[in-house]
């Protein structure tokens, strides 16, 4: 939509002419707010001393003009490339979109929009914190709901300074699982009762499902649930321990008295063990700083994988802390065939994690680089949307449709 340029103030100052070119410049910035576009894409003629009002005025309409501009011919393109939608959502069975609140609709894509155009569909939209409510309009990416949802607090140590929260981009990945899980789902009801869906994954909702326990505990116990850094409810020692070296740590979990008694053997016997207060695992729990600073002291004498192994041979659940080049050479991720190496054009090869499980009926997961962007604009075009190869190109020169570059050799 072009933008008008506003009536052109009276100025007969220099200064006053150019307060009048900073007011535009505010509007068109704002324009571009609205609009997603860089506001410097936007040029405006440089101001002198030695520049008269007719050139100033030229400057004014010339800004405001180019922006509309840009907008038309961005509503062209976009235009051109909505025109051949409909065709790719007839044999569509699912469609996923992770747009902020609102953008479908602005597209003409909303759910009710695609539903006539093929009432079979499956619709996915996952946004920050959902499309209805007092928030729906908050944008953002997962990490960014991570304080929301009461992660950051509890991604702490009690006696720690404001919550560290994490640099990991959780939950992100948590999220498109959800979205993959629920748009199988619905394919399966579907095919039950031949209609198709809209499922709605607000990021917030998927993180505070796995909190669910913790909230339910502070509604029964206000005040009850606190960050835990390392430690656990589930048994106590239990953690991260120092070992021999800088930097090398390694975990130890002790979930009941077995391992307990295992653990007392791997370090050896040693008298502190033999006290009272660690007899069971409420004990443990109580006196967990204590319990944690006896391990700690017997850790700090031994590598990780002393540790570890030591561990391990009386059946107690217990790992090296890697870090990622450490994962490299891991030879129980290698044996498990965990670490598959991809070919990713342009980069070269690229390690990724693989299947954290396999199953005996399932079958090996696919596992290849990753798709260009616009890699398949062609071939979807061509050969499933029948659209003429002439035409695609067109499109493709104007900018409405978007190929991957070639890369260099």
């Amino acid at each position: 939509m072009p933008i008008a340029a506003p009536p052109w103030p009276q100025a007969t100052t220099v200064d006053e002419i150019r307060h009048n070119l900073a007011m535009v410049r505010e509007r068109i910035a704002r324009a571009c707010a609205l609009a997603g576009r860089d506001p410097a894409s936007v040029r405006l003629l440089p101001v002198s001393k030695t520049v008269d009002e007719a050139r100033l005025r030229l400057a004014w309409e010339a800004g405001c003009h180019e922006l509309g501009e840009n907008k038309v011919q961005e509503a062209q393109r976009k235009a051109a490339a909505m025109a051949d939608l409909p065709g790719l959502l007839d044999d569509a069975d699912v469609v996923v979109e992770n747009n902020s609140t609102g953008t479908m609709a602005a597209l003409g894509l909303s759910w009710e929009e695609l539903r006539e155009l093929n009432p079979g569909l499956v619709m996915v939209s996952s946004q920050l914190m959902g499309s209805r409510g007092p928030f729906a309009n908050w944008s953002g990416y997962g990490p960014t709901i991570q304080s929301v949802g009461g992660l950051s607090w509890l991604w702490n140590f009690d006696d720690g300074d404001p919550p560290p929260g994490s640099p990991a981009i959780h939950p992100d990945h948590l999220a498109g699982r959800v979205c993959a899980l629920f748009a199988t789902a619905s394919l399966f009801a579907r095919n039950r009762s031949g209609a198709g869906a809209h499922v709605e994954i607000a990021q917030v909702e998927a993180l505070m499902g796995t909190l669910g326990d913790l909230f339910i505990g502070e509604a029964l116990d206000p005040g009850s649930v606190r960050p835990m850094g390392n430690d656990s409810q589930r048994g106590a020692p239990w953690g991260v321990f120092p070992c021999a070296g800088e930097e090398q740590w390694c975990v130890v979990c002790v979930r009941d008295d077995d391992d307990w008694a295992g653990l007392r053997r791997a370090m050896g016997g040693p008298a502190w063990a033999d006290d009272a207060r660690f007899g069971d695992g409420e004990g443990r729990r109580a006196h967990r700083e204590a319990v944690d600073a006896g391990v700690a002291a017997w850790t700090a004498t031994c590598t990780r994988e002393e540790v570890v192994a030591a561990c391990q041979d009386e059946g107690v659940p217990a790992a090296p802390m890697a870090t990622t080049v450490d994962q490299l050479t891991d030879p129980h991720l290698t044996a498990r065939g965990f670490l598959p190496e991809v070919d990713q054009p342009p980069l070269g090869p690229l390690t990724l994690d693989g299947p954290c499980f396999r199953g005996t009926v399932m079958t090996t997961p696919f596992l290849g680089p990753a798709p260009g962007l616009g890699e398949h604009t062609r071939e979807v075009c061509v050969g499933d949307l029948g659209m003429d190869p002439a035409q695609v190109e067109s499109l493709v020169a104007s900018g409405a449709l978007e190929v991957d570059p070639p890369h260099a050799p």
